[in-house]
C-alpha cells in the first residue's frame, strides 16, 4: 500500500513538473512573436554615429521608458486588453466568470532578475525594475525615418542582422537584466494578438491552471510591443532592457548614465562585428557623408556603404 502511495506521489510530482516546464517553455519561446526581417536599422545623425561606433565597441544608448514623450508608452496595453476581453465576451467566446477573472489581472509591477549572491553564485530575485529601450526599424533608407529622426542634420542608417541582435539578449544573465527583442504591433493587431493568446491559455489545461501568471506574462510582454496605429509607418522593433531599481554591482556590458536631469539612460556595449552596413540620407552633402564613412572605417568597422 505504501509503495502504491509513493508511486502516486511520484506521478503527481512528475505531472506537476511537466506542467510547469510546459508553461515556462511557452513563456520563453512561444509568447514572443517572430521578427519577420533579416536586418534591422537604426537612424542616427552624423554626430551620433561617431559616438555610437567607438574604437573598441558599439555603444547603444537606451532611454528610460519614463522619459518618452508618448505618455501612452507601456500603458496602451491596458486599453487593448480591456477591448480584447470585451470583444471575446460579446462574441460568447469566454464566459462572464472567465471575463471577471481575466479582467482582474493587471500588469505585474515586479519581475524576476538575476543577482550575485554572497557565496558567489547567481540567483533570481523578484524585484522592482526600470525599463530602457532602443528602437529599430524594419525599413532601410526610409525617407519617413530620415525626416523624423535626422531632421536638420546629416542622417545615416545603420544596418544590423536580426540574428546578431537576438544574440545580444544573451547578455542578460551576466548583467542582472532581462533583455528582449520585440516586434511592435499596432492598433487592431494588438487586440487580435491578445484575444488569440487569451483563448490559447484558456484552452490549455496547464496554462489555465496558472492563469494569472500566464496573463501577467502576456501583459508584461505586450506592454513593450503595443503602440497606437498612427505610429505604424515606423515598422518598429525594440530592444528592451529591464534592470533592478536597486543595484550596486558593476555590470560588464551596461553602464548607467548620469545626465544631471530627470532623464535616465544606459549604455549597452555590443561587439563591433554586429554592424553590417551604413548608408546615408538622400539630403546629405557628399563631403559630410564621406567624412563619416572614413571615420567609421578608421575605427576598424567593415561595412558596406
Amino acid at each position: 500500500m505504501r509503495n502504491e502511495q509513493n508511486n502516486n506521489t511520484d506521478m503527481k510530482i512528475n505531472s506537476d513538473t511537466k506542467e510547469i516546464l510546459s508553461v515556462l517553455a511557452w513563456q520563453m519561446y512561444c509568447l514572443q512573436r517572430p521578427i519577420e526581417a533579416d536586418f534591422l536599422y537604426h537612424y542616427y545623425r552624423g554626430e551620433d554615429v561617431v559616438r555610437v561606433l567607438r574604437d573598441d565597441t558599439i555603444t547603444f544608448c537606451l532611454a528610460s521608458l519614463s522619459t518618452f514623450e508618448d505618455k501612452m508608452e507601456g500603458k496602451s496595453v491596458e486599453v487593448y486588453y480591456d477591448l480584447a476581453l470585451q470583444e471575446l465576451l460579446q462574441a460568447k467566446m469566454i464566459s462572464q466568470k472567465e471575463f471577471d477573472e481575466l479582467i482582474a489581472v493587471s500588469i505585474p509591477e515586479q519581475t524576476w532578475l538575476m543577482f550575485n549572491s554572497d557565496n558567489g553564485y547567481k540567483r533570481f530575485r523578484l524585484c522592482d525594475f526600470d525599463e530602457y529601450v532602443i528602437c529599430f526599424s524594419k525599413e532601410k533608407d526610409d525617407p519617413y525615418m530620415y525626416e523624423n529622426y535626422c531632421k536638420g542634420a546629416d542622417g545615416y542608417c545603420l544596418e544590423f542582422p536580426t540574428i546578431e541582435l537576438k544574440e545580444v539578449t544573451c547578455k542578460a544573465l551576466d548583467n542582472s537584466a532581462e533583455m528582449k527583442l520585440l516586434p511592435i504591433y499596432y492598433g487592431r493587431d494588438v487586440v487580435d494578438f491578445i484575444a488569440s493568446t487569451v483563448l490559447e491559455i484558456l484552452g490549455d489545461t496547464a496554462k489555465k491552471h496558472h492563469l494569472k501568471e500566464c496573463i501577467q506574462d502576456l501583459l508584461h510582454i505586450v506592454q513593450y510591443s503595443a503602440k497606437l496605429s498612427k505610429y505604424s509607418k515606423e515598422k518598429e522593433v525594440r530592444l528592451v532592457v529591464l534592470l533592478p531599481k536597486q543595484h550596486n554591482d558593476k555590470l560588464p556590458d551596461i553602464e548607467y548614465v548620469n545626465t544631471g536631469d530627470d532623464k535616465k539612460y544606459i549604455y549597452l556595449k555590443i561587439p563591433k562585428n554586429v554592424l553590417s552596413g551604413i548608408s546615408s540620407a538622400y539630403f546629405n552633402a557628399a563631403n559630410e557623408t564621406q567624412q563619416i564613412i572614413d571615420s567609421v572605417k578608421k575605427c576598424g568597422y567593415i561595412v558596406t556603404d
